[in-house]
């Protein structure tokens, strides 16, 4: 809270390890060499954030996901955020697990492939099953 007023983080991807996105990735999407690539580019762009604005280098250490939970409620208490809007989490199903840890302080949405063949299906069990409360 900051001068009485709540702080809601309306943007924020929660940490998927390299195992998740290689089950998360379509084979047709993207090959090998095409993630590869991927992770390479998005290195050197984290390299150039955390040089930028002076962000610490992640923890070399894979938490389990009650850990990393536990991890991001400490962090918003310690910067006085009331609620996190995570638009992505390595898939719908896991973002729910991931919110239902924390629901008051967790808000999730759904960020399937909408161009999918049973993209509006999914898109209708996020909000009615998993609970989840938007789209990205």
């Amino acid at each position: 809270m900051y001068s009485g007023l709540k702080i809601i983080d309306s943007h924020a991807h929660f940490p998927v390890n390299e195992t998740i996105v290689k089950t998360m990735v379509s084979k047709e999407r993207f090959n090998e060499f095409k993630r590869i690539a991927d992770k390479q580019q998005i290195s050197k762009t984290q390299e150039k954030w955390r040089k930028a604005w002076g962000f610490a280098k992640p923890d070399e250490i894979i938490l389990t996901e009650e850990e990393l939970v536990q991890k991001w409620v400490e962090e918003m208490d310690r910067s006085g955020i009331d609620k996190i809007t995570w638009v992505t989490g390595g898939g719908n199903d896991r973002l729910a697990r991931i919110i239902k840890m924390a629901p008051d302080r967790f808000i999730g949405y759904a960020h399937h492939n909408l161009f999918a063949k049973d993209a509006a299906l999914e898109l209708e069990n996020a909000f009615v099953k998993l609970g989840l409360k938007g789209y990205k």
